[in-house]
């Protein structure tokens, strides 16, 4: 007979794990950075983002930085640059570790939280669905989808001029 884990001590399991995947992720981009930040900087992208633009993220993280890395994880495009930028502007290592845990540790609370409601909700609910129920949400999710892409390719297409 296997024997049950409790509810409360999966969920922690779960928040430890995505916690450290986080930080050893982060850990790794601030250490790229901090490596190869000078050639990324001297790179055709480097140049193009312009020095003034990363004489302002240096004074961005040494100044409220810490904050910034905390609150970048819940920002995917951003989180994914955050230590990239850290380890080439030199923030010191142990700082931003400490940021860097603060909202590796917030992110996975919330979503591993997300997760197990809607695991429980799905347990309470699900069977009342049944099949019908899931196609339903997938026909749903599908729209939301294809509406999203359909805005984006609009935005990208360039205006339409008039012609004399």
């Amino acid at each position: 007979m296997t024997r049950r884990r409790h509810p409360t001590a999966r969920f922690g399991a779960l928040v430890a794990v995505s916690t450290l995947g986080s930080l050893l992720g982060e850990s790794i981009g601030y250490l790229l950075g901090r490596r190869y930040g000078d050639l990324v900087r001297a790179s055709r992208l480097g140049r193009r983002l312009g020095e003034d633009a990363w004489a302002n993220a240096a004074a961005f993280l040494t100044g409220r930085g810490g904050r910034a890395v905390a609150a970048a994880r819940f920002v995917a495009v951003v989180h994914a640059l955050v230590p990239v930028v850290a380890g080439s502007v030199r923030m010191r290592y142990r700082r931003f570790l400490g940021w860097s845990a603060l909202g590796a540790a917030a992110w996975s609370v919330t979503f591993v939280g997300i997760g197990a409601l809607a695991g429980a909700s799905w347990r309470q609910y699900g069977e009342r669905f049944g099949l019908a129920g899931l196609v339903v949400v997938g026909v749903v999710a599908l729209a939301a989808w294809s509406l999203r892409a359909a805005r984006r390719r609009s935005r990208r297409l360039p205006a339409a001029r008039p012609t004399r």
